[in-house]
């Protein structure tokens, strides 16, 4: 499967889902991470994992390259870049079966939400009709009365949304400094990695 992971603004744990999800998917099957975030970050986490981590990571901006190398792979997940009106992004939905959307429990990120509806329709009219989407909470603190105002928000716009939710957690931070993914974590990872692999099943 071929997921893109994108926003319509940065800081919103975009990269770090994307390697999560990857690794999650790497237990079982071959895969690789595309790179069309200008930033590089996932390339730079590479640099850092070396051996530690059997993904393959490539920096590429084009549909069609992207779709020749998702091809000698069983899953391929590509790091957008933050704005859904960047060329890469625009090639990554074109590209992609499944687009997943981090958003924060914030206004802004709302706000910024909206503008990925009407990127979504244009994609779908102009070459991709089978894309399918959906929103995920990202970074939430459960017991704060924002993120649940934000959940019911979430709910009335027509991207569907995830029923899992991500929650604020050190180890995830960690863990990409340290060239890891919240898989090799050990038991301090176990509750995040078990959030990824909920994400992952819903979208399969």
């Amino acid at each position: 499967m071929r997921i893109a992971i994108g926003s319509n603004k940065g800081g919103v744990g975009k990269t770090t889902l994307a390697i999560n999800i990857a690794s999650a998917l790497s237990q079982n099957h071959s895969v690789v991470v595309v790179d069309a975030d200008p930033q590089r970050s996932v390339s730079h986490w590479k640099s850092i994992a070396g051996d530690k981590n059997n993904l393959d990571v490539v920096s590429l901006s084009q549909k069609d390259e992207m779709l020749t190398v998702a091809k000698h792979y069983d899953h391929c997940v590509i790091d957008c870049p933050p704005s859904v009106e960047m060329e890469a992004t625009t090639e990554a939905m074109l590209a992609a079966e499944f687009f997943l959307i981090p958003v924060l429990p914030s206004p802004l990120d709302l706000w910024a939400s909206l503008r990925i509806e009407e990127e979504l329709t244009r994609i779908r009219e102009e070459g991709n009709a089978s894309l399918k989407a959906a929103l995920v909470l990202n970074q939430i603190e459960p017991r704060t009365k924002l993120s649940s105002q934000v959940a019911d928000v979430l709910k009335q716009l027509s991207i569907p949304n995830l029923e899992t939710q991500i929650r604020r957690r050190v180890v995830f931070r960690n863990a990409i400094l340290d060239g890891r993914s919240v898989f090799e974590a050990g038991k301090k990872g176990q509750d995040a990695a078990d959030e990824i692999s909920a994400v992952l099943k819903e979208i399969l």
